[in-house]
């Protein structure tokens, strides 16, 4: 019977996910929160579906709205992450639904000790 496991040391997460992101006082990034898809969960979602059954949803934005949506995210970046000097990055933290689904896939993936 095949089995599959998520690879060590990497991040593969099961279902359909959503990045809900969250910012401090002043505007800045402050954490993004890896959810399901269908969670209703605090922050901005990040992920907005483009196409739809092969079908365009919505209407693309002009030069001058992408402009601007560019330089106030690039705005919203904290100092460290700016500085391209030094490593630094945005906390990226795992939902507990989705943890709790990464566990139940890899337990029903694991080989039985009686099945090689």
């Amino acid at each position: 019977m095949p089995r599959r496991k998520r690879s060590p040391g990497k991040a593969t997460w099961p279902v359909r996910k959503q990045v809900f992101r969250s910012y401090d006082a002043g505007g800045r990034i402050r954490t993004d929160l890896l959810s399901v898809a269908e969670a209703q969960e605090p922050g901005r979602p990040l992920l907005i579906p483009v196409m739809r059954n092969g079908r365009r949803v919505g209407t693309l934005p002009d030069l001058t709205a992408i402009r601007s949506r560019t330089a106030a995210e690039l705005a919203s970046l904290p100092e460290p992450v700016r500085d391209l000097t030094h490593h630094a990055t945005i906390e990226t933290v795992i939902s507990p639904e989705l943890e709790a689904l990464a566990e139940q896939a890899d337990s029903i993936g694991q080989v039985r000790p009686d099945h090689p």
